[in-house]
């Protein structure tokens, strides 16, 4: 247990940043169903617990926390964990904002993001666009994490 808790404190020390991404219109339907947790109160301690989360191991925990006390989690909280997910490594990479239209994804970097290097960067917009023929979400996430 002392382990755990110094791990734990090392972690949180550790993290000096804060995760302040912006998504307009993300594809899907992302919340905790009222039949997979059914305590309101309970549901928005996750919700703060995601929205508080900084990183990917955290998301990883509240998610295995979900499995181990409320079973296997519905495609709804699987996405939200994912958008989450999204806005970590967003926040990583200097994106402060992410809009999603049907396939395309505009990213707006900041001034310190590499995206600024990016080919499709639009001085004029301040932004990248991409396009992908498959899910956007699923396609912004592989290419963040590379």
């Amino acid at each position: 247990l002392k382990e755990t808790i110094t791990r734990f404190k090392e972690r949180r020390i550790e993290k000096k940043h804060s995760v302040n991404v912006e998504i307009e219109n993300p594809p899907g339907r992302f919340f905790i169903p009222e039949d997979y947790v059914q305590n309101p109160v309970e549901r928005l301690r996750l919700y703060r617990r995601l929205a508080s989360s900084l990183d990917e191991e955290d998301l990883e925990e509240i998610l295995e926390e979900m499995k181990d006390r409320f079973g296997e989690p519905p495609e709804e909280v699987k996405l939200l964990v994912d958008y989450f997910r999204l806005r970590v490594r967003a926040s990583k990479l200097g994106i402060k904002k992410i809009r999603f239209d049907h396939l395309m994804v505009e990213i707006f970097p900041n001034r310190d993001s590499p995206f600024l290097n990016h080919p499709r960067y639009n001085r004029r917009s301040g932004s990248v666009v991409l396009y992908t023929r498959k899910d956007p979400v699923e396609f912004l996430m592989d290419m963040l994490k590379k």
